[in-house]
Order: structure tokens, then sequence, then C-alpha cells
């Protein structure tokens, strides 16, 4: 254990010219390292440590080998690790306990949601569900959040009526950069109603316009969103044809609109 922790310490503080004669780490310390187990995941590919020791070239003008170094690549278990230490940091953690196992499927409707909800977890469309409140939603919904940041993939989750002013601050648009370009972003309650509304929620332009921006460029870039709402898709279609175009691109057949129907409503059970 400790030639891992001296070999860690020398490959992440130099750069090592393998084309010179002195190195001050071999070709065979790289690989003692790279077979040694470490503690920071429990990842087959790193074997828990977090970091993979590889070869990398530099090339000339003309494209041939120049120099090479030895690295620490990150392995892609530690972006996991990071985003897990936020969840619970940030309150989150409870939905990233919502499985698909948990899901109560008693119905046909219920069966054909989380039915659904499996097959997509495994790709990159979309994933809309709308509708009735009280019909686990937000727990499938989760589900698949949880699916994809189990298998490294980055995750973001955001509640639009909580985060739509975030989005709006003009003078600070890292939060919305964030929110653009993670690899798989669950927007949960979008265009939510407030308490006692009935019908369309009443929303602002630069509600409509920062979450336009936001939609538009996930489209773009063909990055997945999973996206819950009171709203059925006809609805969010009347509030803004563009960006409900979008999202029924998107999601295809991974579109779910409950009729209301207050016997769907398991809080009520």
């Amino acid at each position: 254990m400790d030639t891992y922790f001296n070999l860690t310490k020398k490959i992440m503080n130099l750069k090592v010219n393998l084309f010179t004669r002195t190195k001050a780490i071999s070709l065979d310390e790289m690989q003692i390292y790279n077979s040694t187990t470490g503690n920071e995941t429990n990842c087959p590919k790193c074997k828990g440590r977090g970091y993979i020791a590889e070869v990398v070239g530099e090339k000339d003008v003309n494209g041939n080998d120049t120099r090479c170094y030895m690295i620490l690549k990150e392995c892609e278990c530690l972006s996991y690790k990071r985003e897990s230490i936020k969840a619970k940091n940030s309150g989150i953690q409870p939905l990233l306990e919502k499985t698909f196992d948990n899901f109560i499927a008693k119905d046909d409707w219920q069966v054909n949601i989380k039915s659904l909800a499996e097959e997509n977890a495994k790709g990159k469309d979309w994933f809309f569900i709308g509708g009735q409140s009280g019909t686990g939603k937000t727990h499938i919904c989760s589900a698949i959040l949880n699916y994809q940041s189990r298998n490294h993939i980055r995750v973001k989750y955001m509640i639009w009526n909580e985060d739509i002013n975030k989005l709006k601050d003009f003078e600070d648009n890292t939060f919305i950069e964030k929110l653009k370009r993670v690899e798989c972003l669950y927007i949960d309650d979008l265009f939510k109603k407030a308490k006692g509304q009935k019908e369309l929620p009443n929303l602002t332009s630069p509600d409509i316009e920062k979450t336009w921006e936001l939609i538009n460029f996930r489209y773009l870039n063909k990055l997945k969103t999973v996206i819950s709402s009171e709203l059925s898709l006809e609805d969010i279609l009347k509030i803004d044809e563009s960006l409900g175009s979008r999202i029924k691109q998107s999601a295809g057949k991974f579109t779910i609109s409950l009729n209301k129907d207050k016997l769907k409503n398991r809080r009520l059970a």
C-alpha cells in the first residue's frame, strides 16, 4: 500500500518523459499502480483507486510522436462519487433512493409507466410524464435518474418553480450553463401552477423564455432530459408550441399524459 501511495504522489506531481534515460517512474511501476486496489470507490475499472495511470503522447507539426508522458487519468467513477456527495448535501438524496424495484405497480396503467421508464433509463431518449397528481411521477422520473447515475452518467435535478428565478439571473449564468450541459437532467414539476389555480399557470415571458432556452439547448445537443409536470403535453403546447413540440419530438413514445382522475392519486389511497 505504501508503494501505491508513493506512486500516486509521484505521478500526480510529475510529468514523466518516457524518452529520457532518467525516469522518475518506470513502466513497471505504472503497472504496479494499475494493479493495486484502492479504497476511493468500488469501481472494477480502476480497482477503487479513482485514477488510472496511462502513457500519453505529444505530436509535432507533422503528426509524429515527439514526447510521451505518464499521467493519472481520472476514472468516471469519481464523478459519480462527487454527484452522490452533492446529492446528499443538497437534500435530494431521497430521490436517488427511489428505484424501479420500490415503485408499486398494481394497475395496468402503472405497469405501463414502469415498463416505459425502465426501457427509457437504458438509453438517451427524453422522458415526459404529466397530468394527475399523486401518480408517482416524481418517483418514476427519479428512478430513471438513479439508474443513469448508477451507470456513471452525470445527472442533475431541478425543481422548476424553485429554480426558475436562478435561470433568470442575468448577472450569473453559471447555474443555467450547468443545467444545459449535464448528461442527464431531471426537471421536476415543469410550469408548476400556484395553489388554487385550476387553469393554465400564470407565467411571465422570462419564465417561458429561459425555460425554452434550456430545453432548446438540450434538444439541439441531444442531451437526455427527464420531465414531470402537473400539466399534460397538450397543456404545455398551448403555453409554448415551440417548447412543447421539442419535448414531444425528443421523448417520442416515452411521452405519458395521465388524465385527471383522483382514483389514481396514490396519496389519497
